[in-house]
C-alpha cells in the first residue's frame, strides 16, 4: 500500500509493478473465459468453437490484458521520467509480460484461425513475440530518456489531465466489463435453453412432442477418446412420425454450439416434423464394442434434439465487437485531448 506522503514517482511506480500481477490474473482470467466460451485449446478439437467465432468471444478477455499491458506501461514510464526507479522496473518487468501476452494469446488466436502449427512456424511466432517485446521495451526507456531533461521544468499541476486520463481508462474498462457481462450472459441463457432439450443415451431413445409443423434439429452430446465424437451415421438413428411412418434425416456438418449438463453438444443433423404429434427417435449407434479394462459409463455419449442455436452466439458476438470498438474510440479520443491540452498548457 503506497503511503500518502510518498513522492507521486514511486506511487505510479508501485502501481506500474502491480500491473504486472495484473497482467497475470488477467491471463489467468482469458484461460477461464476460454473454457466457458468453448474455445480454449486445452479441450478435444471437436468440442472446441474455432475461427472468427472464437476470436470475437475472447476478445473481452483478450482486450482485458493488453488494457492492463498499457495502464501499466504508461504508469512505469511516467514514473521513470520522475526519476523512480520503480517505474524503470516496471517497464522492464512488463515487456516481458508483453512476449509472455502475445505467447499465450496471439498463438492460440493464430491457431484458432485455422492456420498451422507446425514447429517452424511456433519458432517463428517466438522470434516475432521477442521483437516485439524488445521494441517495447526499447520505445518506453527512449521515452524516459527523452523527457527526463525537461521534466523538472514541468509544472507541477496536472490535475486536469490526470483526471482526464482516467477517465480514458475507465471508459475502456467499462467497455470491457460490458463485454464481458454480454457474453456470459448469452452463453448462460443458451445452456439453459439447451438444458430443455429432449435427450436420451446412446443407444436409446427419446419422444419430441411437437404441436405444429417444425425444423428439428439433432445434436450429438459427448463422446471420448476411446469411441470418438459420433457423427449422424455414427449413432444411426431411425425417426418415426406420429402416423408411423420413417422421416428422413439430413446430415449436417457437425460443429460444437453449446454445453449442457458437462457435455458439449454438437449439431449433426435436421429433421421437418410437418405434422403435429410425437417423433420418436432411436439410435442404436454402430460404433464398435469398447474393449478397455475400466471403460468409462455411456462411452458412445448421447443425443438430444431441440430447435436450432447454431445463430445463438452470433448477434451477441458481433454486438461485443460493436461495443468494445465505441467504447475504446471513446477512450481513445479522451486520452488524445488530454494529451493535447497538456502540451498546450506547457507551451502556454
Amino acid at each position: 500500500m503506497n503511503h500518502p506522503l510518498a513522492p507521486p514517482s514511486n506511487r505510479q511506480g508501485n502501481l506500474a509493478l502491480l500491473s504486472f500481477l495484473g497482467v497475470v490474473i488477467s491471463s489467468v482470467i482469458l484461460f477461464l473465459w476460454e473454457l466457458y466460451m468453448l474455445t480454449s485449446a486445452v479441450m478435444n478439437q471437436p468440442e472446441r468453437i474455432t475461427g472468427w467465432n472464437a476470436f470475437m468471444r475472447e476478445l473481452p478477455a483478450l482486450v482485458l490484458v493488453i488494457w492492463v499491458l498499457v495502464v501499466g506501461l504508461i504508469l512505469g514510464v511516467h514514473s521513470a521520467r520522475l526519476g523512480s526507479r520503480r517505474g524503470r522496473l516496471a517497464v522492464w518487468l512488463l515487456s516481458l509480460a508483453v512476449f509472455l501476452a502475445l505467447e499465450e494469446t496471439a498463438g492460440s488466436t493464430l491457431e484458432e484461425m485455422g492456420f498451422s502449427t507446425s514447429t517452424k512456424l511456433a519458432n517463428f511466432l517466438i522470434a516475432v513475440f521477442a521483437a516485439a517485446a524488445l521494441l517495447t521495451l526499447s520505445i518506453c526507456l527512449w521515452l524516459t530518456r527523452k523527457d527526463s531533461q525537461t521534466s523538472s521544468s514541468r509544472p507541477a499541476g496536472n490535475g486536469g489531465a490526470l483526471s482526464g486520463y482516467k477517465l480514458a481508462a475507465l471508459v475502456a474498462l467499462a467497455g470491457i466489463a460490458g463485454s464481458f457481462i454480454w457474453l456470459f450472459a448469452a452463453q448462460t441463457l443458451l445452456t439453459l435453453h439447451a438444458d430443455d432439450f429432449v435427450r436420451t443415451r446412446v443407444p436409446g431413445s427419446l419422444i419430441v412432442k411437437t404441436s405444429s409443423p417444425r425444423t428439428l434439429y439433432v445434436y450429438a452430446e459427448g463422446g471420448n477418446v476411446y469411441s470418438g465424437y459420433p457423427s449422424l451415421g455414427d449413432l444411426a438413428l431411425r425417426v418415426i412420425d406420429p402416423s408411423g411412418h420413417a422421416v428422413e434425416v439430413t446430415a449436417v456438418s457437425p460443429m460444437p454450439e453449446y454445453s449442457s449438463h458437462g457435455k458439449i453438444g454438437r449439431v449433426v443433423g435436421r429433421l421437418y416434423a410437418n405434422s403435429p404429434g410425437n417423433y420418436v427417435l432411436v439410435s442404436e449407434s454402430y460404433q464398435p464394442q469398447l474393449d478397455a479394462p475400466h471403460p468409462p459409463p455411456n462411452i458412445y455419449g448421447g443425443v438430444a434434439v431441440g430447435d436450432n442455436v447454431t445463430n445463438w452466439m452470433q448477434p451477441n458476438e458481433w454486438g461485443v465487437v460493436v461495443l468494445l470498438s465505441v467504447t475504446l474510440a471513446v477512450a481513445l479520443a479522451l486520452s488524445l485531448a488530454t494529451l493535447r491540452g497538456r502540451r498546450l498548457t506547457l507551451q502556454g
